[in-house]
């Protein structure tokens, strides 16, 4: 639980993070998928079977009032388990290609490919990881 790297979600972060995290364990009850990206409380972008990087790459094209700029970014992924999911052998995953935009991932239920090397890439880019617990966003 807690950040992964230097950085923290702020009070206007934590909107879009409860509001993403009730948006994927919507859609993952529904079997559709893990995420979902929220900013200023407007969902732009629920991952389905095209994965997450995919979802990711739909994001430019939304327009810049919505979505934000490199140079000024806005908006929360979060990714979580479906609640069905069977959490010993199949669990959400993030790596350096997913540390595109600022991500909160559900604690203790997912998996950070090669932790450091994450932690490093949020880091330099000014971007938080974030392990939510339950009550956090309750």
């Amino acid at each position: 639980p807690g950040p992964l790297g230097r950085i923290a979600p702020s009070q206007e972060h934590w909107l879009d993070i409860r509001r993403a995290a009730e948006v994927a364990r919507i859609s993952g009850s529904l079997e559709i998928g893990q995420g979902a990206i929220s900013c200023a409380g407007l969902i732009l972008a629920v991952e389905a079977q095209e994965g997450t990087d995919r979802m990711l790459a739909r994001i430019p094209d939304l327009q810049l009032e919505i979505r934000g700029m490199p140079e000024a970014p806005r908006g929360v992924l979060v990714k979580r388990p479906k609640p069905q999911q069977e959490r010993r052998i199949d669990l959400p995953t993030i790596g350096v290609a997913t540390v595109r935009g600022a991500i909160a991932v559900e604690a203790g239920a997912a998996l950070v490919v090669d932790r450091a090397e994450v932690a490093s890439a949020a880091d330099e880019l000014g971007l938080f990881i974030y392990g939510f617990t339950p009550a956090e966003i309750a």
